[in-house]
């Protein structure tokens, strides 16, 4: 028992670790894109993308007026290692950068100049030139009469310590801040519970009742079991979006009985039609999933057994068959529960209701990779910490699978 517990807690460590690299590549190491530009837009200014890279911890500082240069008839370009400085003859000379400070820089632009520009260092003189390279935007600065020209100044966190921080970031639960620059933690606990107000007793609802019919089909067979497969059937091939719709207008928009949407208190009357609509749609797949592992165990030598020995239905129903089957059922419902705190993305979203389903599209839409990372990582958490607790309630209830390996 000792060494299948520690065996469980290596599995999920490794998982975790699992997890933790898989966001971070995903959302930190380009594979989609810069991710500066996947969250403020492709048409955003270059001061909105330097605030996004600084949020994300992609840079570590950054100086959008570094160097002031005043003067004409150069223009400024460069290859990632040397600054260009040419005149309007194109005759210039490349300054390489690595190893010199601003004050450096500024010196040789002067120099290669003859004197013709005028540079002015704002801030530390003593920083590295090639911090200027890191926010280079890829473009020739034409330097014009009478206009000065701003060099950005940009410290760029390695790869490798950005996704340190990151990973220590996501195992303490800091998610940072959210792009509007409103604390991530303090919604995911209120939209968590706003999830979980719909979506536990929708839950509760349909596994007991999936529970209760797929018991009476395997046990009574006949004439109820095929009506509640057919059922199941027809519940099972119209879509959640149909049902919602349908629901949503008929019981909301024509009869009146519940509002068509919103969140305010009392919360009772708007989570009564998204829990009905919930349990609808749900309870069907369970059903048969359910009234499988019964006629499974229906079938089971030591049901015979049982019936053999003269009990009657309803002992061999409670005493064997339940016991039975609740290895399977456990392990199911404790593996759908994490994905509770998510709630239902398409309830959420057509009922109006701020829950983590909600903000998970809105995440999505305007392409919030903080709140997204911190979703995604929850969502993992809980399932591995639920396939931890259904190995652990298996053993309990199943003295077979106490062996150890």
């Amino acid at each position: 028992m000792t060494a299948l517990l520690a065996r469980k807690c290596l599995e999920v460590l490794s998982l975790l670790c699992g997890v933790v690299l898989l966001l971070l590549l995903v959302f930190e190491s380009g594979i989609l894109g810069d991710p500066a530009l996947l969250e403020v837009g492709k048409h955003a200014d270059n001061h909105q993308v330097a605030q996004a890279r600084m949020r994300l911890g992609i840079w570590e500082d950054w100086d959008p007026t570094a160097l002031v240069i005043t003067g004409f008839g150069f223009s400024l370009d460069t290859d990632n290692q040397n600054l260009k400085i040419k005149n309007k003859a194109g005759i210039g000379e490349d300054i390489p950068l690595p190893g010199l400070n601003l004050n450096d820089l500024a010196s040789l632009l002067k120099k290669s100049s003859g004197g013709a520009l005028k540079v002015e260092i704002r801030g530390d003189s003593e920083r590295p030139a090639k911090g200027v390279l890191n926010a280079w935007e890829g473009n020739v600065l034409e330097l014009s009469k009478g206009l000065p020209t701003t060099l950005s100044w940009v410290a760029k966190v390695p790869a490798p310590i950005r996704f340190f921080r990151q990973a220590s970031a996501l195992v303490t639960f800091n998610f940072g801040r959210d792009k509007n620059g409103q604390a991530i933690g303090p919604q995911l606990k209120e939209r968590g519970l706003t999830s979980l107000a719909l979506a536990l007793p929708a839950f509760a609802i349909a596994t007991f009742c999936a529970l209760l019919l797929s018991l009476v089909g395997a046990v009574f067979m006949g004439r109820i079991d095929k009506t509640l497969m057919m059922v199941s059937a027809i519940g099972m091939a119209v879509s959640a979006i149909v049902w919602i719709h349908l629901l949503q207008e008929w019981l909301a928009g024509d009869l009146g009985l519940f509002p068509v949407g919103g969140w305010e208190a009392p919360y009772v009357e708007f989570l009564a039609l998204p829990v009905l609509i919930w349990v609808i749609v749900s309870i069907w797949p369970d059903l048969r999933l359910y009234r499988t592992v019964f006629l499974e165990q229906a079938t089971a030598s030591y049901l015979l057994s049982a019936r053999a020995k003269g009990l009657g239905k309803m002992q061999v129903v409670l005493k064997h068959l339940i016991p039975g089957a609740s290895v399977p059922i456990v392990t199911q419902i404790l593996t759908a529960i994490p994905f509770l705190f998510l709630g239902s993305l398409l309830l959420e979203s057509v009922f109006n209701i701020p829950g983590l389903g909600r903000w998970t599209v809105d995440a999505v839409e305007s392409g919030d990779q903080s709140v997204l990372r911190a979703t995604v990582f929850l969502s993992a958490l809980a399932w591995i910490a639920a396939q931890w607790i259904a190995d652990i309630c298996c053993l309990a209830i199943d003295p077979r699978m106490r062996v150890d390996p």
